[in-house]
Formats: structure tokens, sequence, C-alpha cells
């Protein structure tokens, strides 16, 4: 059985080389988790949701057309309000799909792999790759904000604001509020709530990553250093055998074994 050695290295004791890595890899990330939450691949759902609904009566609120006692009886002449359906719950199950998608996340996986590698190669151990694996969540609650504003139709997008029918849990949407929009302080409250939904879904998904990388560390016995004193023999100038000399050995702590370094 071997036993795994652990060994915990302080972010400020870290090289340097790793310092510039860190960057990099969580660099990459951003590009990846980006394209994984492209919101113009969505954009097309949330305009087929809007479909338009029977008009009706500016007065009574009841449809014009049909028949039953549901229909505008109105007198005289009928003043007209089209309606469109809400795409506000289409919305939410889009989310919540990509919500769910975090767990199978190439960009997080990936990422979680590249740490391990690192915290392999300079004995660190799974805490530090968890502390640089939480950092991500402010990256990936920023995709999700502008995904939730990029999947808005224009211009909203660019405005950097939510429609109104966000906020809206009912069914329907008269038209001339359509492209009506939140205002920038109601839309940050929106946005920080989409935020706090995403947590739960990303510490399950690093919670399995994370068992993936104590998995792959523990199969690995990592390597040491030793300075040990080793006779050879060894032919001086006058032709005389000596002598003791000192040697860097490669050893692996669990199991004792020295492996000559060269």
């Amino acid at each position: 059985m071997i036993t795994q050695h652990k060994s915990q290295t302080h972010p400020s004791l870290l090289p340097l080389s790793i310092e510039g890595v860190l960057p990099a890899a969580k660099g990459q990330f951003e590009l990846d988790l980006a394209a994984e939450w492209d919101a113009s691949r969505d954009s097309s759902t949330i305009r087929n949701a809007m479909t338009s609904l029977p008009n009706r009566c500016r007065h009574c609120g009841r449809p014009v057309a049909g028949v039953g006692a549901n229909t505008c009886n109105c007198r005289g002449k009928i003043e007209q309000v089209r309606f469109v359906s809400n795409p506000r719950n289409a919305l939410l199950e889009l989310f919540r799909c990509r919500c769910q998608d975090i767990s199978i996340s190439a960009a997080l996986t990936k990422f979680v792999e590249v740490m391990t590698n690192i915290g392999l190669a300079h004995g660190c151990d799974v805490s530090w790759i968890e502390e640089q694996t939480r950092g991500l969540l402010p990256c990936l609650k920023g995709a999700a904000r502008k995904w939730i504003i990029g999947i808005c139709p224009a211009p909203f997008p660019e405005v950097g604001v939510l429609l109104a029918w966000f906020t809206n849990k009912t069914g329907e949407i008269r038209d001339g509020e359509l492209l009506r929009q939140l205002s920038p302080e109601d839309t940050e409250a929106e946005l920080a709530i989409i935020g706090t939904e995403v947590e739960p879904y990303f510490e399950k998904a690093m919670k399995t990553a994370l068992d993936r990388a104590r998995i792959q560390m523990a199969q690995v016995i990592p390597l040491g250093r030793k300075r040990v004193k080793i006779k050879k023999n060894r032919s001086t100038s006058d032709g005389r055998w000596t002598g003791t000399v000192f040697q860097d050995l490669i050893f692996a702590p669990s199991r004792n074994h020295f492996f000559d370094s060269g």
C-alpha cells in the first residue's frame, strides 16, 4: 500500500514560474467559458417563445374574437391591444440547463487538470488546487450575467440592462411593454440573484473535479532529494585511491528507494 506524501505550499512561497502560469490558465478558462456560454445559440429560442396571442379589448381586457362569455362585449368601437406570450419561463429554463451543464464543463475540467499537474510538480496539495479553482466563481458569475443580458434582443445587450418582462411573472405581455427596460439599479438587483443561483451548481461541479484530482494525486509518488555520503574509489594524481564523496540522490519517501540523480 502506497502512502501519499502530503505537502502544503503557502501561496507566498510559490515559485515565480507558478505565479506566471496561473494568470494564463485563468485567462484560458475565461475564453473557454465564454464559448460555452454563447448567448447567440439561445437567442432564437427566446424569440420563438414570443408567440402572438389573441388581441384583447383595451377597456375590458377580454379577447375581441371568439365565442362565449369570456369575449369582449363592449358596445361601440373596440380598441384592440396586441399581446404576446412572455418568454420569461423559457429563459429561466434555458438558464437552469446552462447551470446544470457546469458539472460537465470542459473549461472547468481542463483548469483543474492544469492545477493538478502544477500541484504535483511543485508539492502543492489538494487544498491549494481547491483555492485556485474557487477563485473561478466570479468568472462564472460574470459569464452568467453576460449570457442573461446577451440573450435579450438588440439594443439591450449593448445598453447592459434587462427587459421589464424578465420580472413579469404573468404569461403574457402587452405589445407596448415588450421593449420596456428595467432601470440600471433593478437590473443589477436581478443579476445579483442570478449570481447566487449559479453558486450551488459551481460547488457541486468543483467537488466532482477535486475528487478526480485527489485520485490522480494519490496515484503519484512525489520525489524528493537528499544529500548522502557515498564511498567511491577514486584515483588521484599520484595513483592513490580515496574517498568518501557527497552526491545528491532522488528518493521516493514512501518507499525509501533511492535513485542516482546523475
